[in-house]
């Protein structure tokens, strides 16, 4: 796995949780005023951005996993399809007018 995309990809979308931080501040302010309250602005941008790295980490690690399934089963249907020739001189039964009869295919 390409461990540098994957860092990409979570400090861009830890970037966008941030900026969703901030917008959900601006859209629903606090309309209390104690010591628990003072900080709310700080702890919105931090949950945003490890919501965003978790996120992002996450998503471009099931994305790489999925290539790397796709390509080992494209490798495993290349090998079926190369014995598929193999595998078809068996010999196969055929009525023809009533009698059987056995070839090649």
């Amino acid at each position: 796995m390409n461990t540098r995309r994957i860092l990409f990809s979570s400090v861009v979308t830890s970037g966008i949780g941030v900026g969703l931080g901030l917008v959900m501040l601006s859209l629903a302010p606090c309309p209390y005023a104690s010591d628990l309250y003072r900080n709310l602005k700080r702890d919105y941008l931090i949950l945003g951005g490890v919501i965003g790295l978790l996120f992002g980490a996450g998503q471009e690690t099931v994305r790489q996993l999925k290539r790397q399934c796709d390509e080992e089963d494209a490798i495993a249907n290349q090998q079926v399809q190369t014995l598929k020739p193999l595998t078809s001189l068996a010999l196969t039964r055929q009525f023809n007018n009533g009698k059987i009869t056995s070839r090649l295919r």
